[in-house]
């Protein structure tokens, strides 16, 4: 997958004053197109200049702005931000923290640095998928009435909001069973690094392995630098300790599965 990766640009300028008037101490105003959003979406905008202090920041509901966010601010360099999702991420200036013992929020971001030198400014915000879902089966032998879990821990602990990569620091999370019989979880990771990502299979509250799943994931040939993470199922076989691992695409569906 693809990193974002901050592009500077140079809006279109639509002068509405006259040639002989200085306009340079007026603010720009600026309109962000707000794609991949529904009506129902709250979407947190921030703004801040090149040294990351931040300027502005508002939540606004999509669908209340006919997904048309528009904010006058002061010309020059600017980074502007459009994340939706945020629930219990913590927001520490530009960084998106990821809590100890929860999991990724489902966050879809926006990045861009602007250069904002005239009165008015367009830009259409593409929000990406920056987390994936790690769908978990667990495959017991028919005469194993054991009671299992599963705990996944990671070395990515959150995303940089301005250049969409992924934050080092401890993740961990206890998923709870879908189902009655223990076998089936899932948990929300967010874009992973060149850290270890890591699966804790438990039986009767012991542990049985640490599986590198992080390590198998990479070698099926998925790629954490996409601008979409795909999501991810992955059945383990309990007795053997084996995994296969099937891939879906986001939004197009489309499978493919290897057993490692």
């Amino acid at each position: 997958m693809r990193l974002l990766k901050l592009s500077s640009l140079c809006l279109g300028v639509f002068l509405s004053c006259s040639v002989i008037e200085d306009r340079t101490p007026c603010p720009c105003r600026l309109t962000l197109l707000l794609k991949n959003c529904s009506q129902d979406d709250m979407v947190d905008i921030f703004e801040s200049n090149p040294s990351c202090s931040f300027l502005s920041h508002e939540a606004v509901r999509t669908g209340q702005i006919n997904n048309r966010y528009i904010r006058s601010i002061p010309r020059g360099d600017v980074n502007v931000m459009a994340v939706c999702g945020l629930q219990k991420i913590q927001v520490e200036g530009s960084k998106l923290l990821i809590p100890v013992q929860e999991q990724s929020d489902s966050i879809f971001l926006y990045s861009r640095s602007i250069c904002l030198n005239g009165d008015e400014a367009v830009d259409t915000a593409v929000l990406h998928k920056h987390f994936a879902v790690l769908n978990i089966r667990l495959e017991k032998p028919p005469a194993d009435s054991g009671t299992y879990s599963v705990r996944i821990r990671g070395a990515v602990a959150g995303i940089d909001a301005i250049s969409g990569r992924p934050l080092d620091g401890e993740f961990s999370f206890n998923p709870v069973a879908e189902d009655a019989e223990g076998t089936k979880y899932s948990v929300r990771v967010p874009r992973q690094g060149k850290g270890p990502m890591i699966m804790e299979l438990v039986r009767n509250g012991e542990k049985m392995d640490d599986l590198d799943i992080g390590s198998k994931i990479v070698q099926s040939g998925y790629s954490w630098n996409e601008a979409d993470l795909d999501d991810i199922w992955l059945s383990v076989d309990c007795a053997r300790l084996n995994i296969c691992l099937t891939i879906q695409e986001w939004e197009e569906g489309y499978n493919g599965k290897l057993k490692l």
